[in-house]
């Protein structure tokens, strides 16, 4: 997941690539429910790390590292600007 967020983000202050990695991590930890049940729990791994970093590359104002993906993703936008059920559109779980 590590080399995820690097690949995609483009970044390279190790600080922010582990605190983006972790954030993602505890994203997965409460919806793992979701996840034990998911018949495809690789693609939904990748829609919570994209979910995550898009927000980031967002709130970074990287408006070039997002049109640099959005050309490049083999995955519809609509998959990764919406949030999963139940997450705010951060990808935040609801509460």
């Amino acid at each position: 997941m590590f080399n995820s967020v690097v690949k995609l983000t483009g970044l390279s202050d190790e600080k922010e690539i582990k605190a983006l990695t972790e954030e993602i991590l505890g994203h997965l930890r409460q919806r793992k429910k979701e996840l034990a049940i998911e018949t495809h729990q690789g693609v939904f791994v990748y829609k919570v790390i994209l979910i995550h970093v898009f927000s980031y590359l967002e709130a970074q104002g990287n408006t070039q590292r997002i049109a640099f993906l959005q050309k490049i993703l083999l995955i519809h936008p609509s998959h990764y600007k919406n949030p999963l059920p139940g997450t705010s559109q951060q990808g935040e779980p609801d509460t």
